[in-house]
């Protein structure tokens, strides 16, 4: 019988107050990644980026992904203010443990962190930028629905590899 496992959803920023996730995340971004691990710390943790954390029954951790909002926002002339709307989520990687891989854990963190968008903050498209050598997330993302809609190249490294950029709607 298949028991849910958990799935929490913290800020970047708190993972590193948590050293059992602290020390898994650090590991497998920097493995999976091509980064440093010294890269991953909470001086370098992004405020604005979250993190759904996957852990097993007997909760051992095997998953992360890492995503933020993408707002629009408008000045509002009778006040002066600025009013911000999330507009949508921007995945910036999922990983899980090689040992791990094929059981579909990378797609319930993709499903329950879209969920976790439409429900709270009312987002209405998803997106992610993946190397186009890098057949595995690509796979699991185009499986759950998300279609390539543009091409780019790395401007930043020079890195002459595309990057597709994929999307989907997830509310109407």
């Amino acid at each position: 019988m298949w028991i849910e496992p958990e799935i929490e959803f913290v800020n970047e920023r708190a993972v590193f107050q948590i050293p059992d996730v602290r020390d898994v995340y650090v590991d497998l971004y920097s493995k999976n990644f091509s980064t440093s691990p010294r890269d991953f710390s909470e001086r370098n943790a992004n405020p604005s980026v979250m993190v759904a954390v996957y852990r097993t029954i007997n909760g051992t951790i095997v998953g992360f992904s890492r995503f933020f909002f993408h707002m629009n926002n408008t000045v509002q002339p009778e006040e002066y203010s600025l009013e911000y709307t999330i507009k949508g989520i921007c995945f910036s990687g999922t990983v899980v443990q090689s040992s791990y891989r094929g059981r579909g854990i990378g797609t319930r963190l993709i499903s329950r962190v879209i969920s976790f968008a439409t429900e709270f903050t009312g987002a209405k498209y998803a997106i992610v930028c993946i190397d186009a050598s890098n057949t595995i997330p690509l796979h699991m993302f185009q499986k759950y629905g998300f279609h390539p809609c543009k091409t780019i190249c790395n401007k930043v490294t020079k890195d002459p590899s595309n990057y597709y950029i994929l999307s989907k709607l997830i509310a109407e």
